[in-house]
Parts: structure tokens; C-alpha cells; sequence
């Protein structure tokens, strides 16, 4: 027999306090006096019954005492698995690389498996444990030379899951239905074991005939881990030698606020910004750095996280692809009398949010754009100018658009029919009407939610409003309903606007949000793709014009080469990536040529480090569970507990009480 809690057996020096205070009793002084004789006799009659009265009183202390240290030392008997086969597992997902005084937890594991190894006389099988069980020694053997080299190759893999899995896992793939005992090395994380009900129905399916010990290689209570999840461009995209907002968002995996740490942002081997951050328990946060791209192209960027416990979810990695100079064409209405051009506040918002190196602008007439080659140009703009179904601009505008091209359509407001080319019905509403600062939610001033920014200030006073725009594809509503809606033709998309920024029309154009709202426009329809990264679960990878003649392959500076197989043929050809691969920069290599650049990422789905709470899985303790730290390996697996013995006393103590109280008492 032995017990979980062994020091409480010192609870068993307390039995010596009633027999201690029998001992001790002081003798009492007798006096003599007339009646004393006849009271000594009477008391001389009932002597023999007091004693044994208080005798069974006594004992019933005693024994109420043991059941209370029984009950707090919990004792169990050993099962005598030393020379039986034992099951072997050992947690190898990410969560096992986090860093302990001598190593990684994974480390820890695999010296608690060697030992093991030394001190088990039986056969063992060894499994390693991620999303899913793998052989690592697959049928039972003693050769402990083998044992200890297959031991020492295990490495984290990706992936995890909880104990459904592993329980399924040990089922359908292990020998478990020979082992005497099955033993798993882990971190127990509550993410993943959590659910006390269920480790109790797994433990319960395995069955008593084959007990677990749970071995938590770290009982660290709080271990401090951030993570980076994500990394996305804002919406104001990414354009040469101007500030590119990069939103990140950062999470505490702990219970407690964390301590301060660095976030960074590197560009191509350099550190472009940095902000000190600080996250309240189980927070996730939004933190905007803002790098600048120097140059159009491919730039490999980091997301760095000063070092905690776990190092792998501390960076994430990415490709942005700046694009080339922005080439527009602006169709511009007849000016007619207005006192300049009517496209005089879109050219200038776009000229003031782009450097000179970033956008070659050319404005043309109605009829000059019914005439000139459109495939070198990226941007549509028109300004004043109708796209009525029978009008040139549109019988233009529709192939521009389906095969990959972008428009901004400012319209003139004034006829219901001005977008009919594109299937937008419309009506006109000459009286001011405000932007509706309720609904601004995906629209191109999302970023005026603030109250304070009084989006509502901005106003109308000559718009068509839009009554059949889909309410996923509205950009803009002014009270009198939707002002903008986005339309999308083939590959290509269009922004239209029920309005021309000019005035007279509106005061839109006077807000100082007007330029960050046309960048936001500009990009939205741009089509392009600005940013290259995973979230570490991707398994193909799809480009175009992919061939079965050419050979592709995986390279990464850090670590080497995959090669890469074609699966499908035309539109529905990928290349399948390797199961496993470390995070980093990845080029694509076809034929040995840059096909493509993306950044891989590990699955952050892992990084929760809170362990689970003993007493969540005392249901499963009761089933024939051992969880605890490294006494759980070397003690064996508690086959049962024996509370039992524990009830025993205290009903023994109970019926002696009432008999001594009560029966003894009657007589």
C-alpha cells in the first residue's frame, strides 16, 4: 500500500492526544465524611460499567482520527506492473518546446522516458502524441539499446489534440490491449484536457484492465506566454515609399495580466518599428505598426515578440508585395461651367496619399476614352461622366473590369440611370443628407466609428441612392440609404458612387478623412494581393499556369529543400506541401526559378500553457487515473483508491459512540 499524500500520515501523532490525557489524569483528593462509605459503595457497583464506557468512547476518538488522516493521505495499492509490457506515450506537439531551467518540457520527457526504460523490466512499446499518435517503437520489445536511440531521435511536430484522440489513437493504432499499464509524458494543458467529464469516459473506455498514469513533466502553475496570431495589411494597403499599416494582433495565454514585452516589425533584415506592449488575462489586441516599403516587389517581413517560455509562436512570418506604380486613367464629364475640373479633388486626395513615384495620373474625355488601349493601365477614375447602359464609357468599361481591372465611378447624381450598365437601380435625392454613422461597419469609413470623428457631419446635397445594392456590398450610407456599393465583373471590381466630390454636390471632399477614404477605395479594387503568409495549416499551395513538365520545389535558407508534387491538371492544379516543415520565408522554385514567396507559420492553436486543474480530473482519478508529477512514474499506477477503508473507520467510530452513548447508558 501506499499513499498520494504521504505526509499526512503525521496526522496519525494526533491519536496520541486522548491517551495522553488518560495517562495524565490527576488523582483526585478523597475526603472522608459521614455518608462517604454508603456513596463509595454505590459507586464501587457501577465502576466496572463507566470504564468500559468511556473505553469504547476512547476508541471511537481513535478511530474517527485515522478516517480523517486516511481520508487527506489517500491511500491506494500499488499495481505490480514492473515486468508487464507497458505503453509507452509521449507528447511531442508545440506546446512541449517551452523552456524550463534544464531544457525544453520535451527534453524533461524524454529523460523521464529513459529512465523508465532503465528501471522497467518488461516489454515497452514507444508512441509520440501530437494531432496524432505515430510509432516511435511500434511493437513491444526489451532490446533497451533500441529503446533509447528511437527515444532520443523524437522531435516536435505540429499539431495537437485532446484526450477523445488519444484515446481513439491508442485503440486503433497501439498494441494497448497487451499492455499491463499505458504511461503518458506531457504538459496536460487545459486547452486540450480540460474537460473532466470527458477524461473520465476515455479513461473509462481504456478500462481498469489497462490503468493510466498522466506524468506532467511541468507543474508550473503560471507559465507566462504572448503569442503573435495573426498579421494583416489595413485596408489602406501597401503602396512604395509610404507608411504601411500592418495590423497584428498579440494574445495572453495566461490567467494574469503579463509583464511588458517588445513587439517589432523587421523589413528584409531591418527594424522599421517597434511598440512596448502589455496584455490583461487571456487578452487579444490589435497593435498597428506602421513599416515603410522603399521599393515595389517582393519584401520578406518578421513579427517579433521579445522571448518567453514558448519561442515558436513569438514570430510571425510574412511576404508583402508592393505593387508597381499605379496607373490610372480618369474619365473626366465635361466641365462645362464649373470653375475647374470636375476630377480636381480625387487627383489631388490620391496625388497627396501617393509619392510621385507611386501613380502616373492621366485624365481623358468621355469620347478620348472610347478610343485608347486600356492594358496598361491598373485604375479607372470617372468623375462627372455617366455609365448608362447605351453610353461608350460603359461598352468600355465592362471588359476592363473582367478581366482583373478596377474602377472608381464618381457619378454626376443626376439621372436614376447612370449606373444601369452596371445593375444598379437608383434614385435621386437633391436635399443634404448625412453619412449614416451607425452603419459604418466595412464601409470606406470604418475608421471614423469614433464619435468624435463626427462622420455624421459629412454631407449630401446632390446623390443618387442605390435600391437594389446588396447589403454585404454597400460602402457608404448616407441616411437616405445606401451612396456606394462595390460591383464586382469577372475579376475585376468597381467602386460607384452615387456623388461627385465637388462643390455644390457635398462637402465630402473638405473632410480630412476624404483622402484616407480614396486610398481605401483605391486598394479595395485594386485586386491585389498584398500580403503573402499562412497560419501554418496550409497543405497546398495554388498558382497559376502550373504544368506537369516543369519540377517545383521549397527553398528556405534555414532549412534546405522540398520537393514539391503537382496534383490536378488546369485551373485545378496545386502543389502539395511537405507535412512538416519549420516556419520561415519560402521561396517556390519552378524549373529553379522565383515562381512565388510566402512566409509559413507555426499553428499558434497550441500556445494556451495553463495546465489542467488536478481536481477537474478527479472523476477520471476514480476510474484508475495517476495524475501528478514525477512520483506518479516512479510510484506506479494507483489501481484503486481505498477510501473504502477510510468509511469503514468512521462507521466503526459511529456505532461504538452510539452504543457506549446510548445502550451501555440504558443498563
Amino acid at each position: 500500500m501506499s499513499f498520494v499524500h504521504l505526509a499526512a500520515l503525521w496526522g496519525l501523532t494526533l491519536l496520541a492526544v486522548p491517551l495522553l490525557l488518560l495517562l495524565l489524569r490527576r488523582r483526585k483528593l478523597v475526603l472522608y465524611w459521614a455518608a462517604y462509605e454508603w456513596i463509595q459503595a454505590t459507586i464501587v457497583r457501577r465502576r466496572r460499567e463507566i470504564e468500559i464506557r468511556d473505553l469504547l468512547k476512547l476508541i471511537a476518538k481513535l478511530l474517527l482520527l485515522t478516517a480523517i488522516v486516511i481520508l487527506v493521505a489517500r491511500p491506494y495499492l500499488r499495481a505490480n506492473t514492473s515486468r508487464g509490457p507497458l505503453l509507452l506515450v509521449i507528447d511531442v506537439s508545440p506546446s512541449m518546446g517551452a523552456r524550463l531551467d534544464d531544457g525544453t518540457r520535451l527534453d524533461r520527457a524524454k529523460r523521464l522516458a529513459l529512465e523508465l526504460v532503465e528501471r522497467h523490466d518488461g516489454p515497452l512499446c514507444v508512441y509520440s502524441f501530437a494531432a496524432t499518435l505515430e510509432p516511435v517503437v511500434g511493437d513491444y520489445t526489451r532490446d533497451k539499446g533500441e529503446l533509447r536511440d528511437r527515444i532520443g531521435r523524437i522531435a516536435l511536430r505540429s499539431g495537437a489534440a485532446g484526450v477523445a484522440t488519444l484515446a481513439e489513437n491508442i485503440q486503433s493504432g497501439t498494441p494497448w490491449g497487451r499492455a499491463s499499464r499505458v504511461v503518458m509524458l506531457g504538459d496536460f494543458q487545459s486547452a486540450w484536457y480540460g474537460d473532466g467529464q470527458e477524461v473520465e469516459r476515455q479513461v473509462s473506455r481504456l478500462g481498469r484492465a489497462h490503468p493510466m498514469s498522466w506524468v506532467q513533466v511541468d507543474e508550473r502553475p503560471d507559465v507566462e506566454n504572448l503569442m503573435v496570431t495573426k498579421m494583416s495589411l489595413s485596408a489602406d494597403g501597401v503602396w512604395p515609399g509610404r507608411p504601411a499599416f500592418c495590423d497584428i494582433e498579440i494574445a495572453n495565454g495566461l490567467s494574469r495580466d503579463s509583464a511588458p514585452h517588445m513587439l517589432s516589425i523587421v523589413v528584409d533584415g531591418e527594424e522599421m518599428a517597434r511598440q512596448a506592449v502589455r496584455l490583461g488575462p487571456q487578452e487579444r489586441r490589435i497593435v498597428t505598426l506602421a513599416p515603410v516599403f522603399r521599393t515595389s516587389g517582393l519584401h520578406n517581413v518578421e513579427v517579433r515578440l521579445d522571448e518567453d517560455a514558448l519561442v515558436f509562436d513569438n514570430v510571425r512570418y510574412g511576404v508583402v508585395d508592393v505593387p508597381r506604380k499605379l496607373r490610372v486613367v480618369a474619365v473626366v464629364g465635361s466641365q462645362g461651367a464649373a470653375p475647374f475640373p470636375w476630377d480636381t479633388y480625387v487627383r489631388r486626395a490620391l496625388a497627396s496619399a501617393l509619392p510621385g513615384e507611386a501613380m502616373d495620373y492621366r485624365a481623358v474625355s468621355p469620347l478620348e476614352f472610347a478610343t485608347i488601349s486600356l492594358d496598361a493601365v491598373d485604375l479607372v477614375v470617372g468623375v462627372n461622366a455617366s455609365f448608362a447602359a447605351a453610353g461608350p464609357a460603359a461598352a468600355r468599361l465592362q471588359p476592363f473590369l473582367e478581366r482583373g481591372g478596377g474602377a472608381l465611378l464618381f457619378l454626376a447624381g443626376e439621372r436614376p440611370d447612370e449606373a444601369s450598365a452596371l445593375g444598379l437601380s437608383a434614385s435621386v435625392v437633391a436635399t443634404r443628407q448625412g453619412v449614416d454613422a451607425t452603419k459604418l461597419e466595412g464601409t470606406i469609413l470604418s475608421f471614423m466609428r469614433d464619435p468624435g470623428l463626427k462622420a455624421e457631419a459629412i454631407g449630401l446635397t446632390q446623390s443618387l441612392v442605390f435600391s437594389n445594392a446588396l447589403p454585404a456590398e454597400v460602402r457608404l450610407r448616407t441616411t437616405a440609404g445606401p451612396v456606394v456599393a462595390r460591383v464586382t465583373r469577372g475579376r475585376g471590381a468597381a467602386l460607384v458612387f452615387g456623388f461627385t466630390p465637388y462643390p455644390g454636390r457635398g462637402d465630402f471632399q473638405f473632410n480630412p478623412n476624404f483622402v484616407q477614404a480614396m486610398l481605401r477605395s483605391v486598394w479595395e479594387v485594386r485586386n491585389w494581393d498584398g500580403l503573402h503568409s499562412d497560419n501554418g495549416a496550409t497543405r497546398e499551395l495554388r498558382l497559376p499556369d502550373l504544368t506537369p513538365e516543369s519540377a517545383y520545389s521549397l527553398v528556405a535558407a534555414q532549412s534546405g529543400t522540398y520537393h514539391l508534387a503537382l496534383d490536378g491538371v488546369g485551373e485545378a492544379a496545386r502543389l502539395l506541401l511537405p507535412a512538416e516543415f519549420p516556419p520561415g520565408i519560402y521561396q517556390v522554385l519552378e524549373n529553379g526559378r522565383e515562381r512565388a514567396r510566402f512566409g509559413h507559420n507555426a499553428d499558434t492553436a497550441d500556445s494556451q500553457l495553463d495546465a489542467v486543474d488536478v481536481r477537474t480530473l478527479a472523476p477520471a482519478v476514480r476510474q484508475g487515473l495517476a495524475f501528478g508529477g514525477e512520483r506518479v512514474l516512479r510510484q506506479g499506477s494507483a489501481s484503486r483508491q481505498l477510501e473504502a477503508l477510510a468509511v469503514a473507520f468512521l462507521l466503526a467510530a459511529l456505532m461504538l459512540e452510539i452504543y457506549a452513548h446510548f445502550l451501555r447508558k440504558s443498563k
